[in-house]
């Protein structure tokens, strides 16, 4: 756990503040904040009841009759004569209607003529007779009491309407359903208005309930839930479906049941005689649609109303009905999350339709919904903040793809199987959020990682291992550690003496053109330039990137270098520059390699025995007159070259003494004669090595007579003072170097 913290401590706590930032928009009460997560709520809620529509049940219990451009044609234009409203409720009630409801109201008056004359100037020529016989009349004309007659004894639900002005209040309420206690009044939650738009008294008095007709769309405009009970003061009423499912149903009882939650009264529910009807704390319910609209069976008035027989119309026969509007003119319209335009209607026939169904339930927004989303995102969030740091992109958006999944397939199941509407926005939010954070954080790391491996390698090793590394990170550490590696050290012959022969512009030119083709052939043998040294170039193999064939490239490497300088040299000398000539020194073995300096100056270097080792055959090729020297460990198992075997020495600072070789060329490429003359430097070499004086000068003659350098002639020297000194039994053919 602590490595864990030390490696991904800044983005595991950065995961964490983003997840505590989630929960406090949750909880947040702030009027902005929870408006735009509504706003998301509404769009998941919208798109899950798109996905999952209700289908309506196969034979609807409710009829729309429409009032609609044929029944203004045949009827009138609206409103109709209170006469025409009465005979359309007569004849549903004939026509065996188990209930009507009117999406209407009925809070004017109607004309009454007779009245109107007796009430105006125009009679006051009239004799008292002829007064008294209108007045006579007046009854018998009197509309909004024949339609008040026609109600009397039917199952009939009126409309009323409810506002916030408390200054506006007419008609006459219908009895209210259910009464607060004075005491819990001031903090229900359930939503009070104390204005109202009612039916005439005469009118109301002899239907058998009223219902509110309000509708209350969300902050969006949009018809997702609406009120079945609402309160004026204390007083309690029903919306027009629920007093027509009352009357439907037969049901009697009828209570609201609330919980005290902090001093506050919210609404838990409705009981409906044996039914229970779960709402939220405001007495309001999620509208179960069943289509985009006109997906009622509907009819019109007209159709009704021209019935000339009881057996015309069997359809309505035990159905709820409800009486509304589609005409042009009087269209009722409301936003719908399944349709912009739907009829107002059909929105109380939707209500109506669930309320009298066992079947069918409404969706339920559950109490626990808030401590639900609340652990989910604590579980969620502490699992992804810890996850998230330590997978590979790729396998973080996989996991989140599935959290999603989860909580998405999770929410569906909710609303399909148990009816419960849980908002899945603040989980998947929280998801995506930590899941951006986190690819952020990483490319922010990955830009990092690239510039830290470019800045530190980008001059040193080849562009194709600086790739190798940013695909393979794990592959590289800055830390300090041991690896078996192979060292080379080129440096420029008599230095000091060509660089007194050019000026410092010359100069620099010149070794630019020199390291240049130099460090092109490193970079193209998967080497690392370690550092330059005034003439001085010193590169290794094996890291950062491991390489098991670290003794071939760099041998290889060494021979290239040989033949480029070769190639340079006739251009040196155009340009005016002296001849150049080269020393190599090779050497492999377990070497240090790692970050090292100081808190000023750091650079990536390798140290070590063998690192030293290197360094001293580079300095021991001027003595022995050749171009290139390796130890008998980059010799080791590198038999495709073609080897001198130079001596057995014992550099400065060292105990331990060792084999060193000239590679001459590649053995695929070598002729008879490099051939034969690397067999017989082996042979005299093992005659010296051996004592055998006598033979090893023989061996070494006939070499300097094939071929006369420095190193057969240093050989012959060593055997002419063996000749005064003598070989005895202490004899290994070592030789020791005093100098570096």
């Amino acid at each position: 756990m602590r490595g864990l913290l030390k490696l991904h401590g800044k983005s595991i706590a950065l995961g964490f503040i983003l997840v505590l930032l989630t929960i406090s928009v949750h909880l947040s009460t702030s009027g902005w904040l929870q408006a735009a997560v509504s706003r998301l709520d509404y769009l998941v809620y919208d798109l899950r009841l798109r996905a999952t529509q209700a289908r309506p049940p196969e034979s609807s219990d409710v009829i729309i009759i429409d009032i609609d451009e044929r029944a203004l044609r045949e009827y009138g234009r609206w409103p109709w004569s209170r006469l025409t409203i009465a005979d359309l409720v007569t004849r549903l009630h004939q026509f065996g209607a188990a209930v009507i409801g009117f999406d209407v109201n009925f809070a004017e008056p109607e004309q009454n003529i007779v009245a109107s004359l007796l009430d105006s100037q125009a009679l006051s020529s009239a004799s008292s007779r002829q007064r008294a016989w209108l007045a006579s009349l007046t009854s018998s004309l009197d509309r909004d009491g024949l339609l008040a007659n026609s109600l009397r004894g039917k199952p009939v639900v009126l409309g009323v309407f409810f506002g916030n002005d408390p200054s506006e209040q007419k008609g006459q309420l219908p009895p209210p359903w259910f009464f607060i206690k004075p005491a819990q009044e001031e903090n229900h939650q359930m939503l009070n208005m104390p204005g109202f738009t009612a039916n005439l008294p005469a009118i109301q008095a002899n239907a058998e309930f009223g219902g509110f007709l309000n509708a209350t769309p969300d902050d969006d405009g949009v018809m997702r839930r609406t009120p079945l009970v609402l309160r004026q003061g204390q007083f309690v009423y029903p919306s027009l479906a629920l007093a027509m499912a009352r009357i439907y149903n037969n049901a009697v009882r009828f209570k609201v049941r609330s919980v005290e939650v902090q001093g506050s009264q919210f609404v838990t529910g409705l009981e409906l005689e044996d039914q229970f009807i779960p709402t939220d704390r405001f007495g309001r319910i999620n509208i179960r649609y069943f289509g985009a609209g006109y997906t009622f069976p509907y009819m019109s008035a007209a159709e009704v109303l021209g019935a000339t027989s009881l057996n015309d119309l069997p359809q309505l026969q035990g159905k709820a009905v409800i009486v509304g509007t589609t005409a042009l003119g009087l269209y009722d319209l409301r936003a719908t999350p399944l349709a912009a335009a739907f009829p107002g209607v059909e929105v109380q026939a939707s209500i109506l339709q669930t309320l009298i169904r066992s079947d069918l339930q409404f969706p339920i927004e559950p109490d626990w919904e808030d401590a639900l989303i609340l652990f989910v995102l604590i579980v969620i969030g502490t699992a992804l903040s810890f996850l998230a740091p330590l997978l590979q992109a790729v396998w973080l958006v996989v996991l989140s793809i599935l959290l999603l999944a989860g909580i998405i397939l999770g929410d569906i199941w909710l609303w399909a199987a148990k009816g419960i509407s849980v908002s899945p926005v603040m989980p998947v939010s929280l998801v995506l959020a930590l899941l951006l954070l986190n690819l952020v954080r990483g490319f922010i790391g990955e830009s990092s990682r690239r510039q830290a491996v470019q800045g530190m390698f980008g001059q040193y090793v080849p562009a194709a291992h600086i790739d190798r590394m940013l695909a393979n990170p794990d592959a590289v550490t800055f830390e300090g550690e041991t690896r078996e590696m192979s060292v080379l050290f080129a440096d420029i012959r008599n230095f000091t003496t060509i660089s007194e022969s050019l000026d410092a512009v010359q100069l620099k030119a010149m070794l630019n053109e020199f390291f240049t083709p130099i460090t092109q052939i490193i970079f193209d043998s998967g080497g690392t330039v370690d550092k330059y040294i005034g003439d001085l170039v010193m590169a290794f193999w094996g890291a950062p990137l491991e390489d098991e064939h670290h003794r071939r490239h760099s041998i290889s490497a060494a021979l290239t270098m040989l033949r480029k300088v070769e190639e340079l040299r006739p251009g040196f000398v155009a340009k005016g520059y002296p001849e150049i000539h080269i020393g190599i020194g090779i050497n492999s073995g377990p070497m240090n390699v790692g970050d090292m300096g100081s808190s000023y100056r750091r650079a990536y270097t390798v140290i070590g025995d063998a690192v030293n080792l290197g360094s001293r055959l580079e300095g021991l090729t001027k003595y022995y007159g050749v171009n290139l020297l390796v130890g008998e460990e980059t010799r080791r198992e590198q038999d495709d070259f073609l080897y001198h075997w130079i001596d057995r020495v014992q550099v400065k600072g060292k105990d331990q003494p060792v084999d060193v070789y000239e590679p001459i060329c590649l053995r695929s490429e070598a002729t008879d004669v490099q051939i034969a003359l690397a067999e017989a430097h082996t042979e005299a070499m093992r005659l010296y090595m051996a004592g055998k004086v006598p033979e090893a000068r023989a061996a070494f003659t006939a070499l300097n007579q094939r071929e006369e350098t420095q190193q057969t002639t240093i050989m012959l020297g060593r055997i002419s003072e063996l000749d005064e000194t003598g070989v005895d039994e202490t004899w290994s053919g070592v030789f020791k170097h005093a100098t570096k």
